[in-house]
């Protein structure tokens, strides 16, 4: 069994380009952002997964399918990685971030133009190293990269032009360990991660810090709860529970959170895909956190949940659907009436409709330009 999950994680790295691996984000969020007042129309980006990297920048039809905005992409060879993109919640900036080791390299920083264009931010560089993933806290106030080479988390303050800040650096352990990915109670006072010290003997974590009024982390009495096993992805649903999809073993675990110490709970596991194997690695909610959706790597497909609101437990809603090869990150639009999912392995994204009982209908696939090996997404309206 355990050779079988190094396999996985074997695959899975050479899926999303050595160490192009998720957030995502989870941390990077799986929903967009959305300014104040009326919108018109949704827009999708997405990240290349390789060394050249790219950002694709798409529309989001009333139909559900995609469109090419014009140019089609940003960026290009020796363009800042984009294994990660973010949105802040203003809708306004769009922030890349990728998952090189060693090395410094910078956070791509973008203006959201009123036709969905990106342009780049004439701001000052933010120069890190390791994972670059950005989470931020729901008013926009904080972000929070985890470096998962050095065992550091960095915070930094966004301006109202888009200017990252440094704050804080929070160093995980005495001895380095990988820290990757991270996520942010609804409420904004707490901060997840999952720390790997990934040795002969592994050991699991998920880390549990407190954010302060200045964006410094605070670790909670006690600091931690173990990990089921491997993830690459951390999610906090509608519904207040954290999400985890767990590679090792075929699973979401979720955890509930206590609303006024932050401590987090294990509250179960629930098979997806054909369980061992399947290798999820990203799950996405509809707005009102009634549905799920998590993408199986290894299976080609995505399963379909109903949504406890009481306890987040997870229940199958119909049988699994097939997606392109390698699906890597799934995304819920903010109308809560298409789902996509991006396919690592044949350059694609798969759309989905849902029907009023949450179940997904096929409704075609989009071939992306320049891209090869396409991972997060993210969403803005205008």
């Amino acid at each position: 069994m355990q050779k079988n999950v190094l396999l996985v994680r074997s695959a899975l790295l050479a899926v999303l380009g050595a160490t192009s691996l998720l957030m995502l984000g989870c941390g990077l969020s799986n929903g967009g952002s959305k300014n104040s007042g009326a919108t018109t129309n949704t827009y999708m980006y997405v990240a290349e997964g390789e060394a050249d990297a790219y950002v694709a920048q798409l529309q989001v039809g009333n139909d559900g399918t995609l469109s090419s905005l014009s140019p089609a992409t940003v960026g290009g060879p020796g363009f800042p990685g984009t294994n990660f993109v973010t949105v802040d919640p203003s809708g306004q900036y769009l922030f890349t971030g990728n998952a090189l080791l060693g090395g410094t390299t910078a956070v791509g920083q973008y203006v959201i133009g009123s036709d969905g264009t990106l342009a780049p931010n004439a701001i000052p560089a933010v120069n890190v190293t390791g994972w670059n993933q950005l989470t931020f806290t729901p008013n926009g106030k904080f972000t929070f990269v985890p470096d998962f080479q050095d065992g550091v988390i960095d915070s930094y303050s966004l301006s109202a032009s888009g200017s990252l800040a440094q704050v804080n650096q929070l160093s995980v352990d005495s001895i380095p360990a990988n820290v990757q990915p991270t996520a942010i109670d609804p409420s904004g006072r707490f901060l997840y991660f999952f720390e790997c010290t990934c040795t002969n003997s592994s050991s699991y974590s998920l880390m549990e810090y407190g954010i302060s009024a200045d964006g410094a982390l605070t670790p909670l009495s006690p600091n931690y709860v173990v990990a089921p096993g491997y993830t690459y992805s951390l999610t906090v649903g509608p519904n207040g529970f954290l999400y985890f999809p767990d590679i090792d073993h075929g699973t979401v675990t979720v955890f509930q959170i206590d609303e006024s110490a932050g401590q987090l709970a294990n509250a179960g596991s629930f098979a997806t895909g054909t369980g061992p194997g399947s290798a999820p690695l990203s799950i996405a909610f509809n707005p009102s956190g009634t549905y799920a959706y998590v993408v199986n790597t290894v299976d080609n497909s995505v399963t379909q949940f109903t949504v406890n609101p009481s306890t987040g437990a997870l229940s199958m809603n119909g049988p699994d659907v097939p997606t392109g090869r390698g699906p890597a990150w799934v995304v819920v639009d903010p109308s809560g009436s298409f789902v996509f999912v991006t396919n690592s392995l044949d350059g694609t994204i798969s759309q989905f409709a849902i029907s009023s009982s949450g179940r997904l209908t096929p409704n075609g696939t989009f071939s992306l330009e320049g891209q090869t090996a396409p991972v997060a997404m993210t969403f803005a309206q205008r």
